[in-house]
């Protein structure tokens, strides 16, 4: 039984998952025209400029908290073990991959914005909440990714400026 087991999870998360994650990183690189590298002054001079929009926290305390909610203890850990294990080559594909990753963050903050509601009490129900209560009752057709449906908090702000 555990062979069955362990033969699963050589399948899901070998090569077919990864082909699964670059690949849509680079559709999505190459949708967005390249957006990590042309419109990075315009996201730095949003952040670090005097935050004159509304609500409760800053442009760049939105993106320090979700960056930090990307992030995490587990992704600092997972870079040592890469490259224990596969020697500094994995920091290059690593790089590569957190490259066209970022077109994939982008998109699943975008959706998870563009998809929030507001309920009674005035407060922001993300796109998590609205599949729980059937809101959005199929993500395919909402145009929103399964991880974007079930994981993304919506604190980015900022990426919604990017395009105006």
């Amino acid at each position: 039984m555990l062979d069955f087991f362990t033969t699963i999870d050589d399948f899901v998360w070998g090569p077919p998952l990864l082909v699964l994650l670059v690949g849509t990183g680079i559709y999505l690189t190459i949708r967005l025209g390249l957006l990590q590298v042309l419109r990075l002054p315009k996201a730095f001079k949003l952040i670090f400029a005097e935050d004159k929009g509304e609500g409760d926290i800053s442009s760049f305390a939105a993106l320090a908290t979700a960056l930090a909610a990307t992030v995490g203890t587990g992704n600092i850990v997972g870079v040592a073990t890469a490259i224990k294990t596969g020697g500094p080559g994995a920091l290059f594909w690593m790089w590569i991959a957190a490259f066209f990753g970022m077109a994939t963050k982008y998109s699943e903050g975008l959706l998870a914005i563009k998809f929030r509601t507001l309920d009674d009490q005035g407060n922001v129900s993300g796109v998590r909440i609205n599949v729980a209560d059937g809101v959005v009752t199929n993500a395919q057709e909402a145009g929103i990714s399964v991880k974007t449906a079930l994981n993304q908090q919506a604190l980015c702000r900022p990426m919604i400026t990017i395009f105006k």
